[in-house]
């Protein structure tokens, strides 16, 4: 059983989204990845974007000195007019959404173990915006669990 950290948890998951890139076989490039802010500077919406917010902890104690953590960490993802400006005929909002949806999916999950620093990853909940945001296009909610161990 790996004993995890919660600070290289949240690195690993930073550099996994990092790699979303036509170059790398995913459905378009991510422009920016961020654990700092929950949406992009003032009217810097370019390109895709992804900005990760470690939301709350749930420790368990199993013995005196050894603790099960579910972790809660939310991704906020961004579709914005540079992504609509390069839909091909055939393809509406709803596709782009949820190819960028299936890219982040699949780079969270090829490794749930974070590196083992973690015994899961779980994507719990996903949630859709595109009535209220302009520019962007559509705000993403994206939800995530990760369970590791810890001595403290």
């Amino acid at each position: 059983m790996p004993l995890g950290n919660k600070e290289r948890i949240l690195v690993n998951i930073e550099e996994d989204l990092e790699l979303i890139t036509l170059a790398n076989n995913y459905n378009g490039d991510v422009g920016e990845v961020d654990r700092q802010f929950k949406e992009p500077p003032v009217g810097d919406y370019e390109h895709r974007s992804i900005y990760i917010n470690d939301i709350r902890e749930v420790r368990t104690q199993l013995l005196q000195d050894l603790f099960k953590v579910i972790f809660h960490v939310g991704m906020v993802l961004y579709v914005n007019d540079v992504d609509i400006a390069t839909l091909a005929a055939s393809e509406i909002l709803s596709t782009t959404i949820n190819l960028f949806i299936g890219d982040v999916k699949t780079a969270l999950l090829d490794d749930p173990t974070r590196n083992d620093e973690a015994r899961n990853t779980l994507i719990t909940s996903i949630m859709v915006d595109t009535e209220t945001v302009n520019p962007p296009q559509a705000a993403i909610i994206l939800m995530s669990e990760i369970e590791y161990y810890s001595v403290n």
